[in-house]
């Protein structure tokens, strides 16, 4: 009785449409049995059923994305849910649509990069060969160094690393100061 409800459900989200019955009913067959704790494995349903394997993993995860399959046992019993699944084909489809969508995007975000990269302006002065990709020089001080920029404030350090970094604002090197004590 529990498999024939499971395949009435199937039917109304749309799973048999364009499908041979034989892998609806191995699924119902096995879903049925594990919900009535019968310890039945899907080589015994396939020797039933005559379906391979992968035809009823397939029925087993379109029938899992699915509402009838948060339902726990008591309410697939009690309830019968009226709204209806759109097909697993349509589903696909969308997806599809959805990945191209995603793909296109990647390619757009790709040459906005590359034009990007390009209209950087290129690195100029004695450090120039340090700023390929985005590599700097590290330099250990142990005195105390102050280091100040026009485009931010003033740092006192007692230990300190210091690197240049190619600033885009000034287009030339400027030494940049970490504390390494805090």
């Amino acid at each position: 009785m529990t498999a024939l409800r499971l395949v009435q459900r199937m039917k109304r989200d749309w799973m048999h449409t364009g499908r041979r019955p034989s892998g609806l009913c191995g699924a119902a067959l096995l879903v049925a049995a594990r919900m009535h704790e019968f310890r039945r494995t899907i080589k015994d349903v396939i020797g039933i059923v005559k379906v391979c394997e992968a035809t009823l993993r397939k029925r087993l995860s379109e029938f899992e994305d699915t509402p009838t399959s948060e339902l726990t046992i008591e309410e697939f019993m009690r309830v019968d849910l009226e709204a209806e699944c759109d097909p697993p084909s349509f589903k696909n489809g969308q997806r599809k649509l959805r990945l191209a969508k995603v793909s296109e995007i990647c390619g757009y975000q790709d040459e906005i990069e590359m034009e990007l990269e390009s209209s950087r302006p290129k690195p100029r002065g004695m450090y120039a060969a340090y700023a390929g990709n985005g590599s700097y020089l590290s330099v250990s001080l142990s005195h105390t160094h102050t280091h100040t920029h026009t485009h931010t404030h003033t740092h006192t350090h007692t230990h300190a690393r210091a690197h240049f970094k190619y600033c885009v604002c000034c287009c030339e090197f400027m030494l940049f100061v970490h504390s390494l004590s805090s």
